[in-house]
């Protein structure tokens, strides 16, 4: 066979489909879902973030009492903000019922 008649027959093959392998019938991609990695990486990052701004706020527990009042909390703010879940920001909670407490004061 000449090369001429190979590189036709190999030109048909490629052509008409015939040659190549069979499809499964099911998709198993050759590396990780990327959304789920994704995700799971987000929430790792999530996680590590609420216990870092966890850590802090425990800190406020040292404070003795005339320094957080001085800062507009209470003793019982700080243990009461170190109860709440951790995906929970206790500054932020602790914050938004001090404001809302001004307003009632206010008027």
């Amino acid at each position: 066979m000449s090369n001429q008649q190979q590189y036709e027959q190999i030109k048909r093959t490629i052509q008409t489909g015939r040659g190549r392998p069979a499809t499964p019938d099911f998709y198993m991609p050759a590396s990780w879902p990327t959304g789920l990695v994704t995700g799971l990486m987000t929430a790792l990052r999530e996680l590590w973030v609420a216990w870092r701004r966890r850590r802090r706020f425990l800190a406020l527990r040292d404070l003795d009492d005339r320094l957080l009042r001085d800062i507009g909390l209470r003793r019982e703010d700080v243990e009461r903000g170190a109860r709440l879940p951790l995906r929970q920001n206790a500054a932020e909670i602790l914050a938004a019922e001090r404001q809302a407490a001004r307003r009632r004061q206010g008027g």
